[in-house]
């Protein structure tokens, strides 16, 4: 997949110019920023995201 699929494919668009800086500087981004961009799609409080998770894959896991 390219670079350029992959920043079109997010649900609000980034340049690939953004999508580099993310990745190359490893900036760390706050809630609000990752489900703005679309790099998230849920937020679970604080100690619940393996339990979350879990039930998550045991969700899709069945799926064809």
């Amino acid at each position: 997949m390219s670079l350029s699929l992959c920043v079109r494919m997010l649900p609000v668009p980034m340049t690939v110019y953004q999508f580099l800086e993310l990745i190359i500087t490893g900036r760390i981004i706050n809630m609000e920023e990752a489900c703005r961009i679309g790099l998230t799609n849920e937020v679970v409080p604080r100690g619940t995201a393996l339990n979350r998770a879990v039930a998550l894959t045991q969700f899709i896991s069945p799926l064809p």
